[in-house]
């Protein structure tokens, strides 16, 4: 199941690219959910900080995607390759979805979530016995 891992989220990503999420229908929502000034100043809020939570969930959709290609016996730089290839396949995928664009710079923001899951696993993976030695001092 561990090698089959990566690829059934990538599945699971391509079928959520399937989807548009409009900004406007969030907005209503806010708006019907929290009528008066209180909805107004959350409507501000999700107008200009939307970007945070939808590119933010596309970098961490594919840092997790680099760490199940890990998991599943893949160097760094084979996982990082597939991710790569994913957020590409992805964002072309994205150009037939009505609703939804495709672009350069949205496999560079995966990519980020890739990259950002690189730097956690080299945090706190285990470092060899040669790391521990102090260095000569000049």
């Amino acid at each position: 199941m561990r090698r089959w891992a990566p690829y059934l989220w990538y599945a699971f990503i391509f079928a959520s690219s399937c989807k548009t999420v409009n900004g406007d229908t969030i907005d209503k929502g806010i708006r019907d959910r929290m009528p008066g000034a209180k909805g107004d100043r959350w409507s501000k809020v999700w107008r200009k900080m939307w970007w945070l939570p939808v590119k933010g969930w596309h970098a961490t959709e594919f840092g997790i995607l680099y760490a199940l290609f890990r998991h599943a016996g893949k160097t760094r730089e084979e996982a990082l390759f597939m991710v790569s290839l994913a957020a590409a396949l992805d964002e072309y995928h994205q150009t037939f979805v009505e609703g939804r664009t495709g672009t350069p710079r949205d496999v560079l923001i995966d990519m980020g979530g890739a990259l950002a899951a690189v730097g956690i696993e080299t945090l706190i993976e285990p470092k060899s016995a040669l790391d521990a030695l102090p260095l000569p001092r000049r």
